[in-house]
């Protein structure tokens, strides 16, 4: 019984535990000039929270984000995440994004998991420089 709740601890410390404490991730670390947005999108396109961009809806399941010149230090890291459901079990994607001059154009996609049929559904973003 010994053996097996070391082995179990070991096991823990092994999943759980850092890697390295010399381990260097070269992770981005926030300073006093990252920006982060981020928006609570309607079905329709409309924006129900965030300012600082504008949202188009181009087509079912198609959303166009886009940060004015001088918004952002790089690219930014994008997440996206479906709000609720609109028919099928939605999955958000990043379908593509450019940046110029600080400003960014981003592409979301939202299609059903059940079918990968477009369909228009409500999502959370967030940005942040890196």
């Amino acid at each position: 019984m010994k053996r097996i709740i070391t082995l179990a601890a070991g096991l823990a410390f092994a999943l759980c535990g850092p890697a390295s404490a010399a381990t260097n991730w070269n992770a981005a670390k926030p300073d006093a000039n990252t920006k982060a947005h981020a928006g609570i999108i309607n079905t329709n396109g409309s924006v129900i929270a965030g300012t600082g961009f504008t949202v188009t809806h181009n087509a079912t399941g198609m959303y166009t984000i886009v940060f004015p010149n001088n918004t952002f230090k790089a690219c930014p890291a994008v997440n996206v995440t479906p709000a609720g459901g609109n028919g099928g079990i939605p999955i958000a994607n990043v379908y593509g994004y450019g940046c110029s001059n600080g400003g960014a154009t981003i592409v979301i996609t939202i299609n059903s998991i059940e079918t990968s049929a477009s369909q228009d559904n409500a999502f959370h973003f967030s940005t942040t420089d890196i």
